[in-house]
């Protein structure tokens, strides 16, 4: 079975040694033995390294796969490889860096004999990249350093002798023979990897999940464009059924140029699969050209990135509106109970734990209960109403309190006599205990000899016998200590110290008590939090998943400064006038030979809700400029803010962080209501602004703009 270590220019598959001849895969990978000249093959050793080899094996590494080969089970496996994708933008210094803290990190390096090897070719279908990998073979064998075994007993099953001793063979670890072992394996090689490349600044990173996982993660977070990229079947290693170098360069130019026909937006049509190799060879063709592709767009987005902030350098950006959509607050809410949850859990926890060492007077309760009401407790001990009118009685409470006393003078005595007096009275009763299951035993054999007298019977009495009076004895004497013990607590001196120890005890428990109540009523106040968090959850759910909910630096008017969707502002579109008012032109939506129909919107219109009225206007195309001929009002909006990744209806609100204190701050005024109902909060017209000045100052403004 194949378990790809990582993907996305690191990746790694595991082998068990099962079917390949142990010897003849390190001649392989170390390029010894009739392997040491490949004929053919464009491939390098560049780095090899064997450890914790045992005595007879000392600079001999293959002598000890050789004879883990000949020592090797039936159906066993004589050794467990890793075969890892390592970096081409490291140096090989750099690799053999972190194949190290690999061996360090699992442990194999210390507690296992290994071998490893690094081979450096050229990528056979992309000259522009190297095919840098390390094979990791190891034994699963432990090694115990105190305990050196010749050959014949090293790859022995582990096994002990009658007394608990070792005789030969170590124990196997079996971590990477589970699937989770094999996912912590993945994990640790994508951290090591990336923390490398992190640390000399390199960009690219690896990533242990499947295509899917990180496809489903693309979605979830917005990128949609990006997603594509792990939309694709896996292209698995191709094996030695392509080693073929005139197929091999068939596929070579098939790739390139089905690259160069995507890349221009043309679709490549792929033939009919005849058979299983046809199948490889097909999706190792789309796999390749989707990943240079990828990487060709990663690259110039990189560098329009690196552009852009080297133009903004020192400039100062011009802030959006600030606008908080359903979306943003259903995010919010469900980031609030998600934290909500786990509080909860957490006192939830605290609370059991800090319960355990609570010492209930339940005990002492009842007792005084059924002293004071006798039969007519029992009768109604299973009656809540009724017993706590009972706890309310005087009498009650003061014989609980008496009995609650009793026990923490109880408690008190057992810590004055310390934990050697705990440990002598365990020991007593488990003796007694004892004593009753070997006096049955005794008895059922007396009774046996009464019957059948044979020597077999007798002796097992006079065991029994002997053994009941031993148990007599010892009995006897742990008694004898308890009593000694129990003789401190009747000086004088002695009772007052463990009367005001149990005061001590008393005032804890009552400490205890309060701080348990505390804890509760936080639980139930976190508890409520939630159900309210889940009540706005539940009833932004009914709106519109763009419902605008608040939003800022919107003015009341249309004007030259305001932006169509958040983007291109007023003064930037063609504006025309008809009958003394100024429309923006938003975009052609219709047209035919004499007339088109135009989408605007009007200047100095009343902005509602951060949406503006849409027009149709009927435009004539005669004469030396189109001009105006009707103006019709529709039902239609625009939006003149921009919604933000957080509003976008695509966006899984559960993925989304709402980091700004700002906007948290907004959502919450916008929750806080008893209803637990959205209300949207627009800011309001400001009642000293006159709307006649603006319109005069954009009518001003619209004199150093070319108008159609």
């Amino acid at each position: 079975m194949t378990h790809y270590l990582c993907r996305v220019k690191a990746h790694g598959v595991m082998r068990n040694g099962a079917k390949i001849n142990t010897q003849t895969h390190y001649d392989y990978i170390s390029r010894e033995g009739k392997y040491e000249h490949i004929k053919g093959r464009k491939e390098d050793l560049v780095y090899r390294k064997s450890g914790n080899m045992p005595i007879w094996a000392t600079n001999n590494p293959e002598e000890f796969w050789h004879q883990a080969e000949e020592h090797r089970a039936q159906k066993g496996n004589a050794y467990r490889e890793f075969l890892l994708g390592l970096q081409e933008e490291l140096s090989l210094e750099e690799n053999i860096e972190i194949v190290e803290r690999l061996l360090e990190e699992t442990g194999i390096g210390d507690k296992h004999a290994y071998s490893l090897a690094i081979h450096d070719k050229q990528a056979a279908f992309d000259k522009e990249h190297r095919n840098i990998h390390c094979h990791l073979m190891f034994s699963e064998k432990i090694i115990e350093r105190d305990r050196p075994l010749e050959a014949d007993k090293y790859f022995k099953r582990y096994s002990k002798n009658d007394k608990g001793e070792p005789t030969q063979g170590y124990k196997a670890d079996r971590t990477y023979q589970s699937k989770q072992g094999v996912l912590e394996l993945r994990k640790l090689w994508q951290d090591i990897v990336n923390e490398k490349l992190e640390e000399k600044g390199i960009a690219a990173r690896v990533d242990c999940r499947t295509l899917e996982e990180q496809y489903d993660e693309k979605i979830e977070i917005g990128e949609i464009f990006e997603a594509q990229y792990f939309k694709r079947l896996p292209a698995q290693h191709l094996g030695k059924e392509f080693q073929n170098p005139v197929e091999q360069r068939e596929m070579r130019l098939q790739c390139e140029e089905n690259y160069e026909a995507e890349r221009n937006g043309e679709r490549v049509i792929y033939p009919e699969p005849q058979n299983l190799h046809d199948v490889k060879k097909i999706i190792f063709m789309r796999d390749f050209v989707v990943r240079k592709i990828a990487k060709e767009l990663q690259r110039a987005r990189k560098e329009n990135l690196r552009l852009s902030l080297k133009n903004e350098e020192g400039a100062v950006s011009e802030k959006d509106a600030l606008v908080i959509t359903n979306t943003d607050i259903i995010s919010y809410e469900i980031e609030i109970q998600h934290k909500l949850q786990n509080e909860i859990a957490a006192l939830n926890d605290r609370y059991r734990h800090e319960r355990k060492g609570l010492i209930s007077n339940k005990k002492s309760m009842a007792k005084a209960m059924h002293e004071v009401y006798g039969d007519e407790y029992n009768a109604n001990k299973n009656n809540p109403a009724i017993l706590k009118e009972y706890e309310q009685n005087p009498i009650v409470i003061a014989k609980a309190e008496e009995y609650q006393r009793e026990v923490y003078i109880k408690l008190a005595k057992n810590e004055f006599l310390g934990e050697e007096y705990q440990q002598c009275k365990a020991l007593y009763d488990r003796t007694r205990r004892k004593k009753a299951v070997i006096l049955k035993q005794y008895n059922s054999i007396k009774n046996q000899c009464l019957q059948h007298r044979t020597q077999e019977l007798v002796d097992e009495r006079i065991r029994l016998y002997n053994e009941l009076q031993a148990n007599n004895l010892e009995t006897k004497n742990l008694g004898q200590r308890i009593f000694d013990y129990e003789k401190l607590l009747s000086g004088p001196a002695n009772k007052k110290t463990i009367l005001t120890m149990a005061d001590h005890i008393s005032e804890a428990n009552n400490k205890l008590k309060i701080s348990l109540k505390e804890l509760y009523k936080l639980k139930i106040s976190k508890e409520k939090e939630l159900l309210q968090a889940e009540n706005i959850i539940k009833s932004a759910q009914e709106l519109p998943s763009d419902t605008v909910v608040f939003a800022d630096k919107i003015e009341p008017l249309v004007n030259l400064d305001t932006k169509i969707n958040g983007e291109n502002k007023v003064c930037s579109l063609p504006l025309m006038y008809y009958n003394n008012n100024t429309y923006c032109l938003i975009d052609t939506t219709n047209s035919n030979d004499n007339n088109d129909t135009i989408r605007a919107v009007k200047l100095f219109d009343e902005i509602k809700a951060g949406k503006a009225p849409v027009y149709w206007l009927k435009l004539s195309k005669s004469g030396n400029k189109p001009h105006i001929i009707s103006v019709n009002s529709t039902k239609s909006t625009v939006r003149v803010y921009k919604i933000s990744s957080r509003g976008d209806a695509a966006i899984n609100p559960a993925q989304v962080a709402l980091k700004d204190n700002t906007i948290q701050h907004i959502v919450d005024q916008a929750t806080q209501v008893a209803d637990s109902k959205i209300k949207p909060q627009w800011p309001q017209d400001n009642p000293d602004t006159n709307d006649e000045i603006v319109k005069q100052l954009e009518q001003d403004k619209q004199e150093n703009y070319l108008l159609i």
